[in-house]
C-alpha cells in the first residue's frame, strides 16, 4: 500500500517539473498553435494534479468514512512505479529535455525554437488526455474503472499512440481537411473542459429518455434551458466530466457510428451560415476516419473549387456528407446553443433541417434557450429541461471557490464561511450556473470577510440587476482602470467579429501613441491587466485567446442599457481601427509576397480587422469638424499606402488585382455616403436606360478621337480596327477558293432584307431545293472595278470560316459557300440563318437574363472559345451583338463575326504579342489600349470581353461606360478599362449568386497571365452548379 505522504512528496516533484516544462513552452518564439495547444493541455493537467495535492493533504485529518477522501487504492494507483503520475514525470522530463538550453551559452546565443513535429504533440496531446482521465476517476475513487487501466504501462500507451498516428493522413490531406472549413470547435471544447468540474452534470446521462436517444429509439432530442443554465457545459465533449459526447464516444463509438458537434455562437451569428457549420461537420467526419486516404467525394470538392479560391455551395457540402457518412448505421450530432446559432430562429432550423436531410442514421440532440418557434419545430420530439441542479452548483463553487485568492485567504482564516458561501448561492442561482458564477465574481472583490457575508445577504436575484452589480464593480476601481475596463468591455461587444487579446493590446496601445509613431512592443499594455478590470464580465479562449462577452445576454443587457456608451466605443474602434492603418510600420505599402502577408499579420493581427472594418459604423456619426475619427478619416485618404494595405487585406485570401467587387459589400462595410462615392462609381444612369449597341473605333479618325490613351476610347459607338491594314485588297489577291458563277440566284430565293452595314447587306434567301433558310452577307464594288476589291475583314472572316469546314464547332457560325456574281456584280457570303435574332437583342428585350440562362449561353460561348484558341484562333470582337441565338427556348447560341479575328504567331506566346489595335471599346481588353510599343493581344483577350458579356447578361447594363465619369468618379472609358474599375452595384446585383461574382472578377482581370483559361471558365463552380 502507497504511503500517503510519500506520495504528497512525489506529486509535489512532478508538479514543480510541470511549472518548468510550462515556462519552456512559454519561452519558445515558434510553434504556433501547436505550442499553445499543448501548454494548455499541460496546465489543464497540471490542474488535476494539484486538486489531487489538495485532496491528499485534506486526508491527512479527515475523518474517516469521509466520501471525499480519497481510498487508499485510489492513492496506490497513483503511485504506482507504472502508474500515471511515474508517465506523467515521464513526459514532462522528455518536454523538458528537448526545450531547456543545454548550457548558458546557448540560452544567450539564440531563442527558443519548437522541437517537436505534428506526429510528437498528437503523441504528446493523447498521452495527457489519457493522464487526466486516470487523475479525474482518482479523485472519483472509481475503483472499478481503474482496474481496468490499471494494466497500462508507458509503452503500451506509446504503442496506442502510434497505433493511432500511423493512420495519420499526409500532409496533402491535411491541408484538404483544413480547407473544408474555417470553423473550429476545438479551441471551445478545451475551454469547456477546463470549466466543467467532475461529477457535474451526471444526471442527465442517467435520464432514461436521453439514454433512449442514445440506444437509437429516438432520432432527435431537443435540450431546452433558460439562459446561462449551463447548456453548454451539458452538451460538450469532456474527458474530465463524463457527459454527454464522451458517454458516447467511450462506450457507444464502433467502426459504424460516429459523434460530431458544432458550438454555436452570439458573437459568431453571421458566420455561423448552414454552409460552415455543415462544413465544419464534414471536417470533423474527416479528421475522425479511419481510412488511409480521402474519400473521392472530397477530393473531387477540393479540385472543384481551389484552384478559382472558390466555397463549396451548400448543396455541394450536403451531398457530400450524405455521401461520407453513408456507410455509418448511427451518425450523431451535437449542436449546442442553437438560439445563438443565426440572427433569427427561422434561419436556425434551416441548418438543423440540412443536418436532418443528410439520411436516416442521423441522430440530433439540440440545445438551446426555451423559444416558440424551437418548440413548434420540436413538437413531436421529446425532451429534457437543462436546468442547473443543487448538487451541480455545489460541486462548481466547491472547486472554483480556491481559485479566487482573495476569498480562498477569508476561508483559509475562517473554514465556515466556505459553506456560506455555498449554501447562499445555491439558494439564489436559479436554475443558472452563469448567475452563481457571477455571484462568486463578485464576492471575490470584498476586501474583508464581513463584506462577504453581507454580500450575501444582498445577492441580485437577475441577471440584469447581477450585470449592473458587475458595472459598479468595475466603476469602484481605480479612475484609470475604470478607463481601461469601460474602453475594453465595450469594444468586445461592438466589435463586429471577436477580437484577440493581442488585437485588443495593440489597439490600446495606437490610440496612446502621438501620430506619425510606429507601434513597437514597448507600446502594448499587459494582456492579463486589460481583460481581469471587466468585473468578470469577460472571458478570454485558451487556445486562441480570443476575448468575448461572459454570455449572449450580458451583450443584449449592454446593448439595452448602455446605449451612449456602445456608441462612443464604436466611434473609438473606428478612430482605432484608421489610425492603425496609417501607422508608419505600414510605409512600405502592400506586400509583394504571401510569405510577407503571412509575417505582416502575425506580427500586426489587428490589421485584419482595421482593414474590414474601419468605417461600418461611419455613416451614423456627426461629421462635426472637430470630431476625431474625420480627422483620422481625412488623413486615410491622404495616406495612399494606407489604402492600399487595407485593400490588400480585405481581399484575402486572394490577394491576386481581382478588378471588381460588389458595391453592396462596400457599402455595408464603409457605410457612409462620402465614402462609397470615393470607392465606386453611380450606375443608376447607365442601369436604367437600355443596353446601348457597340461598333468599333477607328483610329486613324481625325481630331481628339484618334488618341487611343484619349477620349477616342470614351467614344463608345464606334469600332477600333487596324490603320495598317488596307480596307480592300487587290483583285490579284482574291483566293483561288472563290467560286466564281452566274448562278445564285437559280439556287437561292430572295426573301427579305435582314440588316445594311458599312460594307454589305445581309438577306434572308432560301434554298430553292432543300427549301432550307440561309444568311447572305452581300457585298457590291463598284461599276467601274473589273473584279471586285475585297474588303480585309471579310476576307478574313471568310478564310477562319473555310478553315473550321472540315471541322465545325456547334457554337460557331457555320459557312456554306461563297459566290461570286458578276452580273450584278456581288460577293456572296452564304452562312447558316440564326432566326432568333442576337444576345444583344435577347438581353434588351428581357432587360438581363437569369443565371440559368445565362449559364446555358455560356457553356456554348466558352466551348467555342475554347475550340478557337486550341486552334490558335483569336476572335478580339466578342460582345452581344456577335453572339447569335439560333433557337430562343433553348438558347442555343453560334458566335460570328470573325472579321477582326487573328491567328497567332507560331512563334510567339499565346497570350503576348505584338498587336494591332482593334475592337469594341466597352469589351475590348486593357492590353489592347496599352501605348503601341506595349500592346499586347492574345487569348486572354477574349476573356476579358467574355467577361464583360458575362456582366451584361446579368444585371442588364455593362460595366465600363463614359457616362459613369463624374467629378466623384474622374475616370473616362479608357481608365475604367486599364485600372480595372467596375463594380456590382447594390440593388441591381444584390440578387446575383457569390459564385457568379467570382468567375466574373477571374475574368475581368487587369492581368493577362491570372486571367482565366476558357477550360478554366468552363470548369468554373458556377458553371457546372444547377442553382439559381
Amino acid at each position: 500500500m502507497a504511503d500517503p505522504l510519500g506520495t504528497l512528496a512525489n506529486v509535489l516533484a512532478v508538479l514543480k517539473l510541470a511549472a518548468a516544462a510550462t515556462q519552456y513552452i512559454k519561452e519558445v518564439k515558434n510553434g504556433s498553435s501547436e505550442r499553445l495547444r499543448l501548454r494548455d493541455e499541460l496546465r489543464s493537467t497540471t490542474c488535476l494534479l494539484e486538486m489531487l495535492k489538495d485532496r491528499l493533504e485534506d486526508g491527512e485529518s479527515a475523518e474517516d468514512g469521509d466520501e471525499a477522501s480519497l481510498k487508499p487504492p485510489s492513492i496506490s494507483s497513483l503511485a504506482a512505479e507504472d502508474g500515471p503520475l511515474a508517465l506523467f514525470k515521464r513526459v514532462l522530463e522528455d518536454i523538458i529535455d528537448k526545450l531547456a538550453p543545454k548550457d548558458r551559452l546557448r540560452r544567450l546565443a539564440q531563442p527558443f525554437t519548437w522541437p517537436f513535429d505534428k506526429r510528437d504533440v498528437a503523441e504528446l496531446l493523447a498521452t495527457l488526455e489519457r493522464l487526466k482521465s486516470h487523475f479525474n476517476l482518482i479523485m472519483q475513487n472509481d475503483l472499478v474503472e481503474l482496474a481496468k487501466l490499471s494494466h497500462l504501462k508507458l509503452d503500451n500507451i506509446q504503442r496506442q499512440i502510434e497505433t493511432a498516428t500511423s493512420r495519420s493522413l499526409d500532409n496533402e490531406a491535411e491541408k484538404i481537411i483544413l480547407w473544408i472549413s474555417p470553423l473550429s470547435y476545438r479551441a471551445r471544447h478545451l475551454d469547456v473542459l477546463n470549466t466543467a468540474r467532475p461529477g457535474t452534470g451526471t444526471w442527465f446521462l442517467h435520464h432514461p429518455v436521453f439514454n433512449k436517444w442514445v440506444n437509437g429509439e429516438l432520432n432527435v432530442l431537443w435540450c431546452p434551458g433558460i439562459p446561462g443554465a449551463g447548456k453548454t457545459i451539458l452538451a460538450c465533449p469532456s474527458i474530465i466530466s463524463s457527459l454527454v459526447i464522451d458517454n458516447l464516444e467511450s462506450h457507444h463509438g464502433s467502426a459504424t457510428s460516429l459523434c460530431t458537434y458544432v458550438y454555436c455562437s452570439y458573437e459568431k451569428r453571421r458566420e455561423q451560415t448552414p454552409v460552415a457549420l455543415l462544413s465544419s461537420i464534414l471536417q470533423q467526419v474527416l479528421q475522425q476516419s479511419r481510412a488511409s486516404t480521402l474519400p473521392e467525394e472530397v477530393l473531387s470538392l477540393y479540385r472543384l473549387h481551389s484552384k478559382h479560391g472558390t466555397r463549396p455551395t451548400l448543396a455541394q457540402v450536403t451531398e457530400t456528407l450524405r455521401a461520407v457518412t453513408a456507410s455509418f448505421t448511427v451518425f450523431r450530432v451535437i449542436v449546442d446553443a442553437l438560439d445563438e446559432c443565426a440572427e433569427s430562429d427561422d434561419d436556425a432550423l434551416r441548418f438543423i433541417s440540412a443536418v436532418r436531410s443528410l439520411g436516416p442514421s442521423v441522430r440530433l440532440l439540440c440545445t438551446s434557450r426555451f423559444s416558440s418557434v424551437f418548440e413548434r419545430y420540436f413538437a413531436e420530439a421529446d425532451s429534457i429541461e437543462i436546468s442547473a441542479r443543487s448538487e451541480d452548483i455545489r460541486l462548481y463553487l466547491d472547486s472554483e471557490i480556491q481559485q479566487h485568492s482573495r476569498l480562498a485567504r477569508h476561508i483559509h482564516d475562517d473554514p465556515a464561511l466556505k459553506q456560506d458561501i455555498i449554501d447562499a448561492i445555491t439558494g439564489e442561482f436559479r436554475g443558472m450556473f452563469l448567475l452563481a458564477k457571477l455571484h462568486l465574481e463578485s464576492l471575490s472583490t470584498k476586501i474583508n470577510r464581513k463584506a462577504v457575508r453581507l454580500a450575501l445577504k444582498t445577492l441580485p436575484a437577475t441577471l440584469d440587476a447581477t450585470y449592473s452589480e458587475a458595472v459598479q464593480r468595475i466603476h469602484n476601481q481605480a479612475p484609470d482602470l475604470v478607463e481601461v475596463a469601460k474602453s475594453v468591455l465595450f469594444w468586445v461587444i461592438c466589435a463586429k467579429r471577436p477580437l484577440t487579446v493581442l488585437e485588443l493590446r495593440q489597439m490600446y496601445a495606437t490610440l496612446e501613441l502621438p501620430d506619425h509613431t510606429p507601434l513597437e512592443d514597448d507600446d502594448l499594455p499587459d494582456g492579463e491587466l486589460l481583460t481581469s478590470t471587466c468585473g468578470g464580465l469577460l472571458l478570454v479562449d485558451g487556445e486562441a485567446q480570443t476575448v468575448r462577452v461572459v454570455h449572449y445576454t450580458a451583450q443584449e443587457y449592454f446593448e439595452r442599457t448602455h446605449v451612449q456608451e456602445l456608441e462612443a466605443a464604436r466611434l473609438s474602434l473606428a478612430n482605432a481601427s484608421l489610425a492603425y492603418i496609417s501607422l508608419p510600420n505600414f510605409s512600405d505599402g502592400p506586400c509583394a509576397t504571401d510569405t510577407a502577408m503571412a509575417r505582416r499579420l502575425e506580427q500586426f493581427p489587428f490589421l485584419d480587422y482595421a482593414s474590414r472594418y474601419w468605417g461600418v459604423d461611419i455613416g451614423s456619426f456627426s461629421s462635426a469638424t472637430n470630431d476625431p475619427v474625420w480627422a483620422k478619416l481625412d488623413s486615410f485618404f491622404s495616406n495612399q499606402s494606407a489604402h492600399e494595405v487595407a485593400w490588400q487585406v480585405q481581399n484575402l485570401p486572394r490577394v491576386r488585382n481581382h478588378a471588381g467587387r460588389r458595391a453592396s459589400l462596400a457599402a455595408s462595410r464603409k457605410g457612409m455616403l462620402q465614402v462609397i462615392r470615393r470607392l465606386e462609381a453611380d450606375y443608376r444612369t447607365v442601369a436604367e436606360r437600355p443596353l446601348q449597341r457597340h461598333t468599333r473605333i477607328r483610329e486613324e479618325a481625325e481630331g481628339s478621337n484618334s488618341t487611343v490613351n484619349g477620349v477616342a476610347v470614351s467614344e463608345e459607338h464606334q469600332e477600333l480596327t487596324d490603320p495598317a491594314r488596307p480596307e480592300e485588297d487587290d483583285a490579284r489577291d482574291l483566293p483561288d477558293w472563290l467560286t466564281v458563277t452566274n448562278g445564285f440566284s437559280k439556287l437561292f430565293e430572295f426573301e427579305a432584307t435582314i440588316g445594311k452595314g458599312h460594307f454589305a447587306e445581309v438577306c434572308k434567301y432560301r434554298n430553292r431545293v432543300t427549301k432550307v433558310a440561309v444568311a447572305v452577307k452581300i457585298f457590291k464594288y463598284r461599276p467601274d472595278a473589273k473584279l471586285p476589291r475585297m474588303p480585309y475583314s471579310l476576307r478574313n472572316e471568310v478564310e477562319l470560316l473555310r478553315k473550321m469546314q472540315g471541322e465545325p464547332h456547334p457554337a460557331i457560325l457555320n459557312l456554306i459557300e461563297v459566290f461570286l456574281d458578276f452580273t450584278r456584280r456581288q460577293l456572296l457570303v452564304v452562312t447558316e440563318l440564326a432566326d432568333a435574332g442576337d444576345l444583344f437583342t435577347l438581353v434588351v428585350s428581357k432587360g438581363k437574363l437569369s443565371e440559368e440562362e445565362t449559364r446555358r449561353v455560356f457553356a456554348q460561348l466558352f466551348s467555342a472559345v475554347e475550340f478557337l484558341h486550341a486552334r490558335g484562333w483569336v476572335h478580339r470582337d466578342i460582345k452581344p451583338e456577335n453572339i447569335l441565338i439560333f433557337d430562343q427556348e433553348t438558347l442555343s447560341i453560334k458566335l460570328a463575326d470573325f472579321g477582326l479575328a487573328k491567328e497567332l504567331p507560331v512563334d510567339s506566346s499565346r497570350w503576348a504579342y505584338n498587336a494591332t489595335l482593334c475592337g469594341t471599346p466597352s469589351y475590348v481588353a486593357p492590353e489592347v489600349l496599352a501605348e503601341s510599343q506595349t500592346r499586347k493581344c492574345g487569348t486572354p483577350t477574349d476573356i476579358w470581353s467574355c467577361g464583360v458579356v458575362l456582366y451584361i447578361c446579368l444585371c442588364g447594363f455593362p460595366p465600363f461606360s463614359a457616362e459613369l465619369k463624374t467629378e466623384d468618379f474622374p475616370y473616362d472609358l479608357g481608365e475604367q478599362i486599364r485600372r480595372g474599375l467596375f463594380f456590382y452595384p447594390s440593388p441591381y446585383w444584390d440578387p446575383i449568386s457569390d459564385p457568379a461574382l467570382d468567375l466574373i472578377d477571374n475574368l475581368i482581370v487587369v492581368d493577362m497571365a491570372q486571367r482565366f483559361s476558357a477550360r478554366q471558365c468552363l470548369e468554373h463552380p458556377w458553371m457546372t452548379s444547377t442553382g439559381h
